[in-house]
């Protein structure tokens, strides 16, 4: 009954959203990171903590400036995700330009899997709802399921309208083997956290030896799946454009670990070109 009552709260809040234009969303949007920031201090320890470990050299000032792009880059990817359940996908396709999907064809038309993998960098949520019918093949990708079972399977069917097959974490390596002879796509955000040491991958992240998630190294290395990485730049607030480049044409030749390195340097660069559009507010170095 509770997960119920959740469901319909959140759906009602959803419905609301349809009803609000974009100029209004980014004046909500703006107060809500001041106060997030300001007032609530969401996560300021987290926030200002990981932007001492990545940028050690820059004083108080400079970190929070960056920090104050970042709540706003949050909330302008959180309000967007929420109205993004009631826009249709034409409109969504035209807030999120695919640059270069035919960089992928040559992969899938050689019958292998492609990994497409990336970061919470800008709104990745805009490219999972109408990625599949713009890609060269179909296309999956990871979900860690909410704690409302309601919640998830409505918001997870919004975010797959469009074709994009969702799976659960734990049903990756299951669904890519099942599908092994048949060339897809896999759309993974890995840039977070792992739950452990022990399923960790180490790798250089801002100077220090971070944990990464060992997924994309590990099944591109048991598929011979090559691994793309996918930017996503913000042209103008709520607009974007996503581009794709080759990270690793031949994973099955590469060592455990390689392409979680290759990874890591590709995210720090993309971050260091603008700090503020990453989710900092991620236990980023949770685990040492």
């Amino acid at each position: 009954m509770k997960q119920r009552v959740g469901f319909y709260l959140t759906w009602f809040l959803i419905q609301l959203f349809r009803f609000i234009p974009f100029a209004v969303l980014y004046v909500l949007s703006d107060g809500l990171a001041v106060f997030l920031y300001r007032i609530l201090k969401y996560r300021e320890k987290v926030v200002l903590g990981n932007l001492k470990i990545a940028f050690p050299n820059k004083d108080e000032v400079a970190l929070r400036q960056i920090a104050r792009q970042a709540y706003r880059n949050l909330t302008d990817v959180t309000l967007e995700s929420i109205k993004s359940c009631t826009m249709s996908i034409p409109d969504l396709r035209r807030r999120m330009h695919i640059e270069n999907p035919e960089l992928l064809a040559e992969t899938l038309d050689a019958g292998k899997i492609a990994i497409v993998a990336g970061s919470h960098y800008n709104n990745w949520e805009y490219a999972c709802v109408i990625l599949n019918q713009q890609m060269p093949g179909p296309t999956f990708t990871a979900y860690k399921p909410m704690s409302n079972s309601y919640t998830d399977a409505y918001y997870n069917a919004r975010r797959s309208r469009d074709g994009m097959i969702m799976t659960e974490m734990n049903q990756v390596y299951a669904l890519m083997r099942k599908h092994r002879d048949t060339p897809h796509i896999w759309f993974l955000a890995a840039d977070q956290s792992p739950s452990s040491r022990k399923s960790a991958q180490w790798a250089q992240f801002f100077g220090r030896t971070t944990a990464f998630l060992p997924g994309v190294d590990v099944l591109a290395r048991r598929f011979d799946a090559p691994v793309f990485y996918f930017y996503i730049q913000r042209t103008r607030r709520g607009y974007y454009t996503m581009r794709f480049k080759t990270m690793c044409a031949h994973p099955a030749q590469t060592e455990p670990g390689a392409i979680t390195q290759l990874f890591a340097k590709t995210a720090e660069n993309q971050i260091l070109g603008d700090p503020g559009n990453w989710l900092w507010s991620h236990k980023r170095w949770k685990i040492n």
